[in-house]
Formats: C-alpha cells, sequence, structure tokens
C-alpha cells in the first residue's frame, strides 16, 4: 500500500488507499464531444487526485465511487496532465475503467475528519475573494433559474443561475450569492441540483470565479467545477439543522423580497384578493393590488434595460462602470446596467402597459442586462415573437404598485410591478390578447373621459421604482 504522491510510471503494480472527495455528474466535453466523467480522491496525507471515467464505462461504474466511501485502488492507467490543468501539486490523471481493480473499504475506513474545506462565508464574499483565485462555497439554494442560450461569435452557450444564502441576516440584507453554471457543469450540475429531494438544498461548489456584478456577489462555474448535493462533511450537516429549524422563516423572508421570480413550488402564491385589470384603473384609494393577467411585449424597440447607480438602482445618464457619486443615495458607486421592460399585462377587463425591473425580466427574456445592453449598443433588437409565444397561455400573479402624481389639470398614474409569480393554475383560463384589444375600444370601466386627462405612463422618469 502506497500514497498518492508515489503513484509514478516508473511503479508497475500499485494500491492506494483513498477517498472519495468529490465527485461530478456526467459531462460532454464542448469542443471534443466525449462523455466523461471526474472523481476527486484523497490519501490519508491530504494529497488529491483526479480520476475520469469516459463514456461506457459511466454507466458500468454508476452505483460506484460515492462521495465520502473508502475504496482501495490498484494500478489505474496514469495520464500526465499539462501544468495548468494540474491543481493537486500531482502531474498524474488516473483513467479509472471497468478493468480497474478497486474494491471498497468498510472496515478501515479514511475519517471524513480529514476533509479539508476552505468555503468563503458567503457574506464575506466580497472581502475574501482575490483576483485570478478561485473559491469553493457551501451554501442553501433559495431559488433556481431555468437554463437560457446566447451566441458569442462561432460558439453557443448555455447558462443557468442558483441563488444561494447561509442566514436569515443575509436574507434580510439581501446578500443573496448568485452562481451561474456555464455549459457542461450547467446540464451536468444543473441537473443534480434539479433533482434535489430537499426544496431548499445545501450544496458545496468548488473552483469558482467571482465577480461584483450582482449585488450580494456573482460566482461562475469553471471546466474543474464540482458541485456536491448534500454532502456528509460537518459544516453541511450544521446547515442542514439550522435549515430545518428555520424553514418557515426561510420561505417568509423570500416571499417578502421582490428579487426573485416566484416560480419555487416551495414559495406560497401570492395571496388575494385578486382584483382585475378594470378594478385597478378605477380604484383612486388603494395603491397596491394583487392581479391575475397575462404578458404581452408590445415594444419591440425598447432597450431592455437602463443605466443605474449599483446600489440603489436609481437611474444615471452614464456609460457602463463609470465611477460617481450617486445623487439619490450619496454612495461612491458604478454605473451598472439593470434590466427594465415595458410590457402590456391584460384580463378579460381589459389591458395595462406596466414596467417591470430586475431579474423578473430575466425570467421572461432569458438573458440579463448586460446581454441586453450589449445588443442594444450593436444596433440589434430582442426578438420578441418567441419571447411571447412562450408566455402565450401563461396567467402570473402580478403585484402591483400605482402611482399617482398631479401635474397642473393632468393626473399622471404609474403602473410598476412589485412581483411576478407564475400561476400554478391551467393556462386555460388565460385570456387571448386580440380579444382584449377588440373589447378595449367599447369597455366603458377602461376608457376614462377626456375631460379627466388621465395619462398611464408605465415607467418612472429615471427608470428606478421608489
Amino acid at each position: 500500500m502506497v500514497f498518492i504522491k508515489e503513484v509514478t510510471p516508473a511503479l508497475t503494480k500499485w494500491s492506494v488507499k483513498v477517498i472519495v472527495h468529490e465527485k461530478t455528474q456526467p459531462r460532454v466535453s464542448q469542443h471534443g464531444g466525449r462523455r466523461h466523467q471526474q472523481i476527486v480522491f484523497m490519501d490519508e496525507t491530504g494529497q488529491k487526485v483526479m480520476g475520469v471515467i469516459y463514456e461506457d464505462d459511466i454507466d458500468k461504474l454508476k452505483d460506484d465511487f460515492r462521495v465520502s466511501s473508502t475504496y482501495n485502488i490498484s494500478n489505474a492507467k496514469l495520464k500526465r496532465i499539462e501544468d495548468k490543468y494540474n491543481k493537486f501539486s500531482y502531474p498524474y490523471q488516473w483513467t479509472i475503467n471497468r478493468h480497474t481493480l478497486y474494491h471498497e473499504e468498510k472496515s478501515d475506513v479514511i475519517p471524513r475528519s480529514l476533509f479539508k474545506t476552505n468555503f468563503v462565508n458567503l457574506s464575506e464574499i466580497k472581502e475574501k475573494s482575490q483576483p485570478n483565485v478561485l473559491i469553493d462555497i457551501l451554501g442553501i439554494v433559495i431559488q433556481k433559474k431555468n437554463p437560457r442560450n446566447f451566441i458569442s461569435g462561432p460558439n453557443q452557450h448555455t447558462l443557468r443561475d442558483f441563488f444561494f444564502t447561509m442566514s436569515i441576516f443575509m436574507l434580510h440584507r439581501q446578500k443573496v450569492v448568485v452562481l451561474t453554471l456555464w455549459n457542461t457543469v450547467a446540464v451536468s450540475e444543473g441537473r443534480l441540483i434539479d433533482d434535489a429531494v430537499q426544496p431548499f438544498p445545501i450544496i458545496t461548489a468548488t473552483a469558482l470565479t467571482y465577480s461584483s456584478f450582482f449585488e450580494g456577489g456573482s460566482l461562475g462555474s469553471t471546466p474543474a467545477t464540482v458541485i456536491t448535493v448534500e454532502p456528509p462533511i460537518p459544516e453541511a450537516q450544521k446547515l442542514a439543522t439550522w435549515r430545518s429549524n428555520n424553514m418557515k422563516t426561510i420561505v417568509d423572508t423570500i416571499g417578502a423580497r421582490n428579487y426573485f421570480l416566484r416560480d419555487d413550488s416551495a414559495i406560497p402564491n401570492l395571496e388575494g384578493p385578486y382584483s382585475t385589470i378594470a378594478d385597478v384603473v378605477a380604484e383612486d384609494k388603494v395603491d397596491k393590488f394583487v392581479i391575475k393577467a397575462n404578458i404581452k411585449i408590445v415594444d419591440a424597440k425598447q432597450k431592455f434595460y437602463y443605466m443605474g447607480c449599483d446600489k440603489c438602482f436609481s437611474g444615471i445618464d452614464a456609460e457602463y462602470n463609470y465611477v460617481y457619486t450617486c445623487n439619490s443615495c450619496k454612495e461612491a458607486t458604478i454605473a451598472k446596467p439593470r434590466q427594465k421592460m415595458q410590457v402590456d399585462i391584460y384580463d378579460s377587463t381589459g389591458n395595462l402597459d406596466v414596467t417591470i425591473f430586475g431579474d423578473q425580466c430575466q425570467d421572461i427574456l432569458k438573458m440579463d442586462a448586460i446581454m441586453c445592453m450589449d445588443l442594444h449598443n450593436a444596433g440589434n433588437f430582442i426578438s420578441i415573437n418567441e419571447i411571447n409565444e412562450n408566455l402565450l397561455g401563461k396567467i402570473f400573479l402580478i403585484k402591483l404598485n400605482k402611482k399617482k402624481q398631479t401635474r397642473g389639470h393632468t393626473t399622471i398614474y404609474q403602473y410598476i410591478v412589485i412581483k411576478l409569480q407564475l400561476h400554478q393554475e391551467t393556462a386555460q383560463q388565460s385570456t387571448p390578447y386580440a380579444v382584449v384589444r377588440k373589447n378595449e375600444s367599447s369597455s366603458t370601466n377602461m376608457n376614462t373621459p377626456k375631460s379627466a386627462e388621465i395619462t398611464n405612463m408605465g415607467a418612472f422618469k429615471d427608470g428606478s421604482p421608489e
């Protein structure tokens, strides 16, 4: 029996006792198209080595090499790796196949206490991260976004976003971290998170990049990223206990925030009583409503973003990354793009032009603010036909803010979406958009006499909701 460091091509017969430290889901290489699965083994000295299983052997060995289990492995095929891929200070990769000699060790196991973790605290991620240094995190997934695709040059990329936290304190202060998985990692590890039994799964994610684009921090996967769901390590077990004791608080706190699209089944629907659009227009003493309505994008030439303060989101006419002192929050800040879109919401009683801000736009457009900015700066328009086809027949629960402003003899109403959530009821209840537009001209509820001079603006002047 030897240790990992002693295994070289000169050693023809060897056996090493290892524990499975990490294991990816099967992936397909973006360029070579070869299916593979990575396993990180660790011996009793703490030395690690990357093991790889290819093609049909993945299915044959799918029930073996479980995370945190101990195995004796003998005479695996060695492959020398380039220095830039050598993250374990060991120059070889082990190829594991059906011919590799191995067996699970159940008596003399490597203790889990030898697992050396160096997770960055999510609440301190901005302060602790360093340029060009990959980081590992442990956290609770509080929301999962749908995959989205975009084309850069000749390549099409797949992205998948997940929101994380570690405590109610972080949630109350909006300290939520976004993890974006890319390409093969988005497909393989994203599916692993989807399959989690827990509504708010605990995961570890390794070898991540960091940027400060999102308010709480933004993490991105690399080809070396490995995600483990509900890992059997002490830190995760402590977090699981905290999650179990605070489940209701987690749900209530998430439900009170407006930077999530409410598509998670663990988050309850927006509660009624529900108003119709005709009620919203007619009511003059109430400023907040919850309605059931359909959504359609009408203005295809809008930018779908605005430039704003990175801290309070108030709008500014400035270039991307312009450094300035915000007139609204008085903080030193940077100009960043934030999503904003005008949409038509409609039910059987009429329609309204409303404004949606932030991540809720991303769930509809399937692209973020930077992508919208890049398209606009290149002189391109987002094709809304496919988006509207996807929206057709879907009912949304919409919490709406109606703000009244009087300018001389003119009364102006602004309608801002506070919360947006896909309704769980069947889509057959949705209202055909053509019917609404046809009925609009004859609806006494929807048309105000001209003498009242009421205008529906649908957006704040500076692009930011109050």
